[in-house]
């Protein structure tokens, strides 16, 4: 969906961010990307923390646009509206998060025993790159958010 399209089907509403918050997401984030590296946690848990980080990561452009989630569906919103915000380079990425938004919703509330060892590296590796590219994205879009 277009954001024209999320905020007209109230998944998104305006709303101005801060530099505060966006701050605030970049630390959230490399908190979830250490967590997931603790080696005690379940795959699930891993997943999970690795899954939060790019869920943070993906907020950000949407925060520097002026919009917030609302409602239900809002991880579907934030990794929809990533290729409008980010380019369309981020196409492919914004899908792989939503298959992994599918994967982390099984994990959590249906069933135990669904995230493979290989998974959860590969969501932390998109992790730490995602991080990357939102933190060039920021200088060269939003650098007073930066």
């Amino acid at each position: 969906m277009t954001l024209r399209q999320l905020l007209d089907s109230e998944r998104l509403a305006l709303e101005p961010t801060s530099r505060a918050e966006i701050q605030e997401l970049l630390r959230v984030s490399a908190r979830s990307m250490r967590d997931a590296a603790v080696s005690g946690l379940s795959l699930e848990g891993q997943f999970n923390h690795a899954y939060e980080a790019v869920l943070l990561l993906a907020t950000i452009p949407l925060r520097c646009a002026g919009y917030r989630t609302r409602g239900e569906s809002h991880h579907f919103a934030v990794f929809d509206a990533l290729p409008e915000l980010m380019g369309e380079e981020m196409k492919e990425t914004a899908r792989y998060f939503q298959a992994c938004r599918r994967t982390r919703s099984q994990a959590t509330y249906h069933r135990a025993s669904v995230v493979t060892r290989s998974e959860v590296d590969e969501l932390s590796r998109e992790a730490e790159a995602m991080d990357r590219n939102v933190r060039l994205w920021l200088k060269s879009n939003y650098p007073q958010y930066a």
